[in-house]
């Protein structure tokens, strides 16, 4: 139509694309059970052109790879959860697709089972198997069918966390401990020898071992501090140091008990030094 002004029409034409949010990603890949502290576990999706991934992953958990279809992560040390991940697309500004999510359980490899027996060394009580060692932070819940028994070779952890209604006993072994001892009057020792041989000053809490009962006791830490008691300790057979263990602070707490067969005691201390009281009873017959 020719306007009244006898003036020829322009026109221009804009094309208009419509665009949507990015498709889901698809399926995410990677290792559904980890041990707490993995490195290096991959996850990743099926990569598209010009797609931007965002990623999210359970609390306390560290990834590299943010933005690309693939992350690489550090599981947290007890945290299981889902890793999400969403597209988006610069091309239209349409907001993220909706997310995928895959879900992961992460496992304490020191967390006992205790399905198969009362032995400690058995793999088959623990989460993942395996032996445990001076590196393995230990967990003993209650209610296991079997509560961890110390007493055919020789027994390692970290950190030792026992707890209440659980029981560890140690019989004719040692259990050697390179970190703390979270224990409430629940190892049962008195039959049995812990060496404490951390690199780090330690401490034996007050009511540690039931009634209070140790039957040896060796002190095999390396630090300048050494091996701290913090409440009364009743040792019924000796105190011993390994060659590099330093020293034992006692805070008057320690007892060298006797009975009718035998009166506790301390071993060579060359090179050694205790600190503060210790009393050494001796049993004595009347009549």
């Amino acid at each position: 139509t020719t306007p009244a002004t006898g003036c020829n029409p322009t026109y221009t034409e804009i094309l208009i694309t419509v665009g949507s949010a990015p498709a889901n990603p698809g399926a995410i890949t990677g290792a559904s059970q980890l041990c707490s502290g993995s490195t290096g576990i991959t996850y990743s999706v099926a990569n598209v052109a010009g797609i931007t991934y965002t990623w999210t992953a359970p609390a306390g958990w560290v990834f590299s790879g943010q933005g690309s279809n693939s992350i690489t992560i550090t599981s947290g040390a007890t945290t299981s959860g889902n890793i999400s991940v969403t597209a988006t697309t610069s091309s239209y500004n349409c907001g993220a697709s909706a997310a995928s999510t895959f879900s992961v359980t992460v496992t304490n490899p020191g967390q006992r089972l205790g399905t198969t027996s009362y032995d400690w060394n058995t793999a088959s009580n623990w989460v993942g198997g395996g032996q445990k060692d001076i590196s393995t932070d230990v967990t003993i819940p209650a209610g296991t069918p079997h509560d961890p028994v110390i007493s055919n070779a020789l027994a390692y952890a970290h950190n030792i966390t026992i707890a209440a209604g659980a029981t560890l006993t140690v019989t004719a072994q040692t259990f050697q401990i390179s970190g703390t001892i979270t224990a409430n009057n629940n190892i049962i020792a008195s039959s049995g020898t812990i060496e404490m041989n951390g690199s780090t000053p330690q401490t034996i809490s007050a009511a540690t071992f039931q009634a209070n009962d140790l039957k040896d006791l060796i002190i095999s830490n390396t630090s300048a501090t050494g091996v701290t008691l913090g409440g009364p300790l009743d040792v019924y057979e000796s105190v011993t140091y390994s060659t590099n263990g330093t020293n034992l602070n006692t805070g008057g707490f320690l007892t060298l008990k006797s009975t009718a067969t035998a009166t506790a005691s301390i071993g060579n201390m060359t090179g050694h030094t205790i600190n503060g009281d210790v009393t050494v009873e001796r049993l004595s017959e009347i009549g």
